[in-house]
């Protein structure tokens, strides 16, 4: 990474080898917007966003069944099975400097000076990007600012997950899980998307089971038939996926290419399969979305009360007759997870589960 102040030396108006530095700008902008609304699409499936610093959150619920009337008895009274989990957020606040002589402004193209924001604005979008996936994939505890808990999905830390559908957990419930060996196979994608739905996730036929895997482990996926193991499903390829050659028929929905603005690969049982190249290779994540900054999105993702200081924003220098010559962009934020019970990661490996390098708390 280029660190420094934009001085007049910077100012070029071709390269050595003849190129026009503008059509330069002009494509790292495009390739920095093209980035920024790939990772937005899928940020806004996993997260809620909020501003609270902690919240008992609903995991799940159920109730008590009718029974047969009777003629003169009653029913037995019932109640909510309300399974509540108080869960905390983070606040940290970031800055990124963007630095340049007055010099260097008033001979700097439009398209100069545009590149040097977009790179800041692409920053922002990673780190945002990078602390919810962190917060998927590493189950590391930690608190907040305020001592409340800041957790993973279910891990086996002696919270107990709400029953559900009859099926009672223990502190001991893992969603966390690896498959065992040195590959993929259709049991351990099986294992994998129960996790939230025997949780009661799309219980109630709201919210859409999504996995995404790396470009790795989808030639495996691809291969998955029903008849390879039991409990196992047939993976279909999407409405948008290659023409193919089959034997067999389809029964039921084929999946759209997409949802939202992420590219849906095919269907998996009841998961609709996406391709995603920020999922490290090794793992696969399985959460159930409600839509974009749905409530019962997975992971929170949180702001300062205060309007004004929430988003991305830009500070201007001391300079008062050009203030950009010292200004940089601040962004306060935090990301944990909402709904323990929503989501679920996989890891290829014979081992015990290690949270990915590319997505650590802190890191």
């Amino acid at each position: 990474m280029a660190r420094g102040i934009r001085a007049s030396g910077n100012v070029l108006a071709r390269t050595i080898d003849g190129v026009e530095t503008n059509s330069i700008y002009a494509e790292f902008s495009a390739a920095v917007a093209a980035a920024n609304t790939d990772r937005d699409s899928l940020l806004a499936l996993l997260t809620f966003r909020t501003t609270q610093s902690g919240e008992a959150v609903l995991q799940a619920y159920g109730g008590g069944d009718f029974e047969e009337a009777s003629e003169y008895g009653e029913p037995v009274s019932h109640r909510p099975d309300t399974g509540y989990v108080t869960l905390g957020y983070p606040l940290r606040w970031k800055d990124y400097a963007l630095r340049s002589t007055w010099k260097y402004l008033i001979d700097a193209t439009a398209e100069q000076i545009r590149a040097d924001q977009d790179a800041g604005i692409e920053a922002d979008n990673r780190q945002c990007f990078h602390a919810v996936m962190a917060s998927a994939f590493d189950p590391t505890p930690r608190v907040n600012e305020n001592g409340v808990p800041v957790v993973g999905f279910w891990n086996g830390d002696g919270t107990v997950p709400p029953a559900f559908g009859g099926q009672e957990f223990t502190g001991s419930e893992v969603h966390y899980i690896t498959t065992g060996s040195a590959s993929l196979d259709n049991v351990d994608l099986a294992s994998l998307i129960r996790k939230p739905l025997g949780k009661g996730y799309r219980a109630d036929g709201r919210g859409r089971l999504l996995v995404f895997a790396h470009s790795d482990q989808m030639p495996a996926i691809r291969r998955f038939r029903a008849t390879d193991v039991d409990g196992g499903f047939d993976f279909i390829p999407s409405s948008d996926a290659p023409a193919y050659l089959s034997a067999d028929d389809i029964i039921g929905d084929v999946a759209p290419g997409v949802y939202g603005r992420i590219p849906i690969a095919g269907s998996y049982g009841p998961a609709w399969v996406s391709e995603n190249a920020s999922i490290p290779s090794g793992y696969v994540l399985a959460v159930v979305s409600d839509g974009p900054n749905a409530g019962r999105n997975p992971i929170a993702f949180r702001e300062h009360p205060r309007p004004e200081l929430r988003g991305l924003r830009v500070i201007g220098g001391s300079n008062a007759d050009y203030p950009i010559t010292g200004s940089f962009l601040a962004r306060g934020f935090g990301t944990g997870v909402r709904h323990r019970g929503a989501g679920a990661v996989l890891q290829v490996t014979a081992g015990a589960y290690t949270a990915p390098a590319t997505y650590l708390h802190g890191a």
